[in-house]
């Protein structure tokens, strides 16, 4: 199994299914704009639905051996990816309950 990800550049949700050999199958909603990273067995197929003006409607149907991402890209546990400006703000230290979304943000390290 990879790694994989779909990005949703619609300007609605859509309802992706992949559908793999040995009954895999995994569904997710994807909302506008948003990527969905996904582990998947070789040879799966992933289908894109979303609601049309006459129901239920496949948009597009992909192998998903087309959307898996390089393993160079994928963080594992120990491991950071190279950021990409190094004088770019973290919020490494920020990650206590009590900081608010709103604090990562706006606080440097």
């Amino acid at each position: 199994m990879g790694v994989h990800r779909y990005r949703n550049d619609c300007d609605r949700m859509v309802i992706l299914r992949c559908i793999g050999p040995n009954t895999f199958f995994q569904e997710k909603v994807v909302f506008p704009l948003e990527d969905w990273l996904f582990d998947c067995p070789p040879k799966s197929r992933v289908d894109i639905w979303s609601h049309g003006l006459t129901g239920v409607e496949l948009l597009d149907s992909i192998f998903a051996d087309d959307l898996q991402i390089a393993d160079e890209l994928v963080a594992t546990p120990g491991r950071r990816l190279a950021q990409k400006n190094r004088n770019a703000p973290s919020c490494e230290l920020l990650r206590g309950p009590s900081v608010s979304p709103l604090t990562r943000m706006l606080v440097p390290s």
